[in-house]
């Protein structure tokens, strides 16, 4: 049996780093269909995540999905207040790029770091008007289970509200 030379070192590293890398991936894709005064719209939304979890210490985690600019989520394939004009779902494809891409590192069960393209925090602990869709460039700190309850800081900045891409 014959062996290209990319085979063997294939093979090789394969071996090497089986135990070093783990990669997780999961999509999401939802349709929802807005009936709106004038303007009903069919629109669709696609997310996916890539977890690369590197010596089972530290997370590279990336999310990308669609929408027109920094907060939205969705594309709209039909516009009815646009002629009755299909677009054909290309600006799905289109504007499809990473909304999230940062490094999370848990140095205790109950004490997380993260640093590069966050995702918002929402929900009891949110003081923007940020949706979940956008990202925060900076450092977060989780530290879960202290006798004032789970703190979360996030140290960052947004730039342009119109950009669609983390990078």
């Amino acid at each position: 049996m014959r062996y290209s030379i990319f085979t063997i070192i294939l093979l090789f590293f394969s071996t090497q780093f089986t135990n070093a890398f783990e990669l997780d991936f999961s999509g999401k894709h939802t349709t929802r269909y807005r009936n709106e005064t004038a303007r009903d719209r069919v629109q669709q939304r696609v997310n996916l995540k890539f977890a690369i979890t590197i010596h089972g210490e530290l997370e590279l985690i990336a999310v990308a999905a669609n929408g027109t600019a920094f907060n939205s989520g969705y594309d709209t394939i039909y516009d009815n207040s646009k002629d009755d004009e299909f677009d054909g779902a290309d600006n799905i494809v289109k504007n499809l790029s990473f909304r999230k891409f940062y490094f999370q590192r848990k140095i205790q069960t109950n004490l997380t770091l993260q640093a590069g393209a966050l995702p918002v925090e929402k929900g009891l602990t949110s003081i923007t008007a940020l949706d979940s869709n956008g990202w925060v460039d900076g450092f977060r700190v989780i530290k879960k289970g202290t006798a004032l309850g789970d703190i979360k800081i996030t140290a960052g900045s947004l730039t342009d509200r119109e950009e669609i891409n983390a990078f």
